[in-house]
């Protein structure tokens, strides 16, 4: 092919680059703008589910915890709350549509990562064929080769250059022949983007395992007498040893072994290692409230236990547990096959008992609330208790979320500072093709084609 001095080539004609549609293809979804795309639509879905309430995992199956969600999620919504629900903001890690982005992302930093390790450790067999190089210009004034290839060094670059294009400059004779000069930055800048792309992918890897074998729990229940059994921990359940009021603090334990664990309001807290079970470094404990309570029991005097009932809407029971939660200062319960009502007051220091007669709503005694209290021929038994609300996460990709984000970091901070960037330079009899890939390599062809 030849060309006049005034009429570079067509690009249509002979950009490789223009013609080839599987190769523009996987420039497109491994090129960067896609990629960034991919990772900031994801960052901001976790923004999102860090901000929007998320469902309980198990949903309806635990209807206390999905009703406390609802309310949680409609106080601090308000408005918004039924747009966010028809768009699915609540269930965002089960959302099939959030899964299949984060597999093709994984997908495209795969081939990304193979592409640039395959770049560091196998060499160009031609290097003056094109990679991912787009042809950005073609000049018929271009400096000589050699001096193309003397601005290349002096800013850093590695430059290879062609045998003929060698034996010209040492005899000095005039180049007639295609000649080739190749720059990149090799090995520093693949190396950091290899960092960088081993990051990402960890930290997605993470991510997944969360979301398939990861749960929540929240508004665990524990007092110190009926231990909390955790999924996959049954055989060693938690137990509440103490709280500390004035502190807003509560000392727990994983029986029988455990070590015991201060929790603070508000304070997440890693749950100690525990013989047996390495999946122990991946639960997290959160106290949520501190609370009393009174477990209670009631009989007859000749010894016939009696049942209670709570509300309408539960079963009678012959061994209740009553919890005041912050905030909350009464709780009642009605003793079956009689005509008693209790309401426990849990105000100051002092905690009251009033036993009262239903219909008619007749008050038979108000008093402080004593381990036995003996009502005509009923007995009921008041056992204080100390009590917490804890919030439990497992979250068995947490270390690799964590590594695989600090990785991502270092190796995108070298990626900024030293990016990749490969220059293919042809030369013709009269003219110059100019050819590049990276970030602002633009800017260095305007500059090498201007000297």
């Amino acid at each position: 092919m030849t060309s006049s001095p005034s009429q570079p080539p067509s690009a249509a004609i002979d950009a490789l680059e223009q013609r080839d549609i599987w190769r523009s293809a996987w420039q497109v979804l491994t090129g960067d703008p896609f990629t960034i795309l991919l990772c900031a639509t994801l960052i901001v879905i976790g923004g999102v589910a860090l901000i929007v309430p998320q469902a309980p995992t198990a949903g309806v199956a635990d209807p206390v915890a999905y009703s406390r969600w609802q309310a949680e999620a409609q106080v601090r919504l308000g408005a918004a709350y039924p747009l966010a629900q028809e768009l699915g903001l609540f269930g965002l890690a089960q959302a099939f549509w959030v899964r299949a982005l984060i597999w093709v992302c994984i997908a495209v930093l795969l081939a990304r990562l193979v592409d640039r390790v395959v770049r560091l450790m196998i060499p160009a067999r031609s290097p003056d064929l094109l990679l991912d190089e787009t042809r950005l210009r073609v000049s018929d004034q271009a400096p000589p080769m050699h001096r193309l290839a003397d601005i290349l060094r002096s800013k850093g670059y590695r430059v290879l250059v062609s045998a003929e294009y060698s034996q010209t400059q040492q005899s000095s004779a005039v180049q007639t022949q295609l000649n080739w000069i190749r720059a990149d930055r090799r090995p520093w800048a693949e190396m950091m983007s290899i960092v960088l792309h081993i990051g990402l992918l960890m930290a997605l890897a993470g991510i997944v395992t969360n979301s398939w074998l990861g749960w929540s729990a929240s508004r665990q229940s524990v007092n110190t007498d009926t231990p909390l059994a955790l999924p996959g921990w049954a055989a060693q359940p938690l137990t509440l040893l103490g709280v500390d009021r004035a502190a807003d603090q509560a000392i727990v334990r994983f029986e029988p072994i455990g070590e015991p664990v201060t929790l603070t309001i508000g304070a997440p807290v890693r749950a100690p290692a525990m013989p047996g079970n390495p999946a122990s470094c991946c639960l997290q404990l959160t106290l949520t409230e501190l609370t009393v309570a009174y477990r209670v029991t009631a009989h007859t005097v000749g010894g016939a236990p009696l049942t209670i009932t709570l509300s309408s809407y539960a079963d009678p029971v012959t061994d209740a547990l009553l919890t005041f939660r912050p905030g909350e200062t009464d709780r009642s319960f009605a003793l079956s096959t009689t005509n008693l009502g209790v309401i426990l007051s849990s105000r100051g220091n002092q905690d009251r008992a009033r036993v009262f007669t239903f219909p008619d709503g007749r008050v038979l005694t108000d008093t402080a609330i004593y381990p036995t209290l003996v009502i005509s021929d009923v007995v009921v038994r008041f056992d204080a208790q100390d009590g917490a609300l804890i919030e439990v996460h497992y979250q068995p990709g947490a270390l690799l979320l964590g590594a695989g984000g600090a990785l991502a970091l270092v190796g995108l901070i070298g990626v900024w500072v030293y990016p990749m960037h490969s220059v293919l330079i042809r030369r013709h009899d009269r003219w110059t093709e100019f050819y590049a890939a990276g970030r602002r390599t633009r800017s260095l062809v305007r500059l090498l084609s201007a000297q």
